[in-house]
This record gives structure tokens, C-alpha cells and sequence, in this order.
């Protein structure tokens, strides 16, 4: 079964490559599609922490615990904001703070999320062969199938993506794709061709992120229950918890050796090896009758 993803625009496309090609419809079929599922429940709020906005058709309002996401509906998150999206049969997306996302269905078995700004962490279950999953930037559309993903758009002309499991094909506006079949990160400019030695390791920042995102807090939906134990035994979440406080660690050890106090006391020290260097085994030795004027 082939996986079909939506390319509007001229955006740059990310497709998972688990053994399914990619194809492209018109965005007028697009659209057709898109409002025959129009009001359509697509996701349930499993959590939020801070001021969060929906907009659901012409109402706005503060968003709410256990509140059902139709197609078309926009969240807004503030400063030190988040929400979390539970998908039935797909998984969970947590939407950081600063961030702008909509939640579309073009069909039936296929769910979009437009990220306008901020970014989003995206743990999927193994999906059917017919499900399709995708997160739509201002310069690119990441479509997955099975994986764990950060998506951040640090602006109109960048995206980033990192992956952290399963296989992710990266293509830009001129065709041209990388695969990424292993952990690692990319980034995507507008109207810059990409090559596979821009997929980079995961960034301390990745991982740091994900690791905040991936927490996650049972309730009362059996299937959202699964999944998180389903997660827990996952091998990339464990590799995410080492990698992660190895990388803190190191980066806490970096960022002492460089405070100034430490470089006072290190130039201090190495300006005394260098007095001992040139006097040890080479004693200063002034002539008694000589005169120093």
C-alpha cells in the first residue's frame, strides 16, 4: 500500500520511507477532500499546562482538559505553555510553547498538523498501511509512519527535524531527497538544496527537548494507557533518557570550565607552571659584584 502525502504550494516535502513510496494529489482535490471532513472529531486534549487557545470554526476560547479537536481547529500556546494531543489509533503529539499548529483530515485515515511557528514532538504507534500522519511547516511537510520526531520552525524561511526512530526520506522544492534511516537531525531552508552531509547527530537542544516533552501522565482512555506502555519499552526512549543526561552533563562540565572565575584561576596557575618551567633546574643566578642600574 502506498503512502500518499499532500505537497501544497512548492513546500519541501519529509516522507518515512518504511518501504512505501510517495505520491502527490492537486491541491484542489486537496480542498474538496479537506471540506467534506469538515467539523470532523480528529484528537482529544490529554494535556495542558499554561495558557492555551482554541479556535474551533468562529469560536475562540481558553483550551481544555479532555476537549475534542474537530478538522480545522488551531491552537495557540503562550510563553511556558504546552498541549498535548491524543490521535486514536495514531499516537501523541506535544506541542511546545510559542507555537502555532491546526489539526486537519484530508480523509478518513489520514491526519495533517500545520505548524506555523514553535515546535512539536511526535510519538507514533505502528500505523496501518493505509494511515497517514504528517506536520506541515512553512517550508517543509514531514510525513511518518512508526516513528518519534521534533519538528521546530525557527522561521519563515527554516525548519528543523530531528529523528529519533524509524526512517524519515527528506526531499526539497527541486526534488532532491536524503534519506535518514538512523537517529539524527536536518535542516531544511527555503530555496537551499539539501545533501545527505546535512543530516547532522542530534543536537544537544533535540535532546533536551524531546526529553521534556516525552513525559507523559496515564488517565482514564485504555488506549492512550497502551501506548504509554508501549513507549516506556521502547529502546529509543531509553537511549533518549541516556543520551540526553550525558549530554546535559557534559554540557554542565563545559559550561563551568568556561565561567570566568575558573579562567582567572586557570591562567593564574598556568602563569605559575610557567615561572616554575624557567626557573626549576635552571636557577636565576645574578653576578654579587655586578651593578644593576
Amino acid at each position: 500500500m502506498r503512502l500518499f502525502t499532500i505537497q501544497n504550494g512548492g513546500r519541501l516535502l519529509l516522507g518515512a520511507i518504511l518501504g512505501f513510496s510517495l505520491a502527490f494529489c492537486s491541491q484542489g482535490d486537496n480542498q474538496n477532500v479537506k471540506g467534506q471532513n469538515e467539523g470532523k472529531p480528529v484528537a482529544r486534549i490529554t494535556f495542558l499546562s499554561g495558557d492555551v487557545q482554541v479556535k474551533q470554526g468562529d469560536q475562540q476560547a481558553t483550551a481544555s482538559q479532555g476537549q475534542i479537536l474537530t478538522t480545522g481547529a488551531e491552537l495557540t500556546t503562550g510563553s511556558g505553555a504546552s498541549v498535548e494531543l491524543f490521535f486514536k489509533d495514531l499516537g501523541i503529539v506535544r506541542v511546545g510553547a510559542d507555537s502555532q499548529v491546526s489539526v486537519d483530515s484530508i480523509a478518513s485515515n489520514e491526519v495533517n498538523l500545520g505548524l506555523k511557528s514553535g515546535n512539536a514532538g511526535v510519538f507514533l504507534k505502528k500505523m496501518r498501511s493505509d494511515d497517514t500522519f504528517s506536520v506541515h511547516t512553512p517550508t517543509s511537510v514531514a510525513a511518518v509512519r512508526g516513528t518519534a520526531f521534533l519538528v521546530t520552525v525557527d522561521s519563515a524561511e527554516q525548519s528543523r527535524v530531528a529523528l529519533f526512530d524509524g526512517a524519515i526520506e527528506v526531499s526539497d522544492q527541486d526534488g532532491q531527497s536524503v534519506v535518514m534511516d538512523q537517529k539524527g537531525e536536518i535542516t531544511v531552508k527555503k530555496g537551499q538544496k539539501i545533501t545527505g552531509a546535512d543530516v547532522q547527530p542530534l543536537s544537544q537542544e533535540a535532546l533536551a527537548r524531546m526529553k521534556d516533552m516525552a513525559v507523559f501522565e496515564k488517565n482514564r482512555i485504555l488506549e492512550y494507557n497502551t501506548f504509554l506502555d508501549e513507549l516506556n519499552d521502547s529502546k529509543w526512549m531509553e537511549d533518549l533518557q541516556v543520551e540526553s543526561s550525558v549530554s546535559e552533563k557534559m554540557d554542565n562540565l563545559d559550561n563551568q570550565a568556561n565561567r570566568p572565575a575558573d579562567r582567572v584561576v586557570k591562567a593564574q596557575r598556568a602563569e605559575e607552571n610557567v615561572i616554575r618551567r624557567d626557573t626549576e633546574g635552571d636557577p636565576l643566578k645574578i653576578p654579587a659584584k655586578k651593578d644593576f642600574k
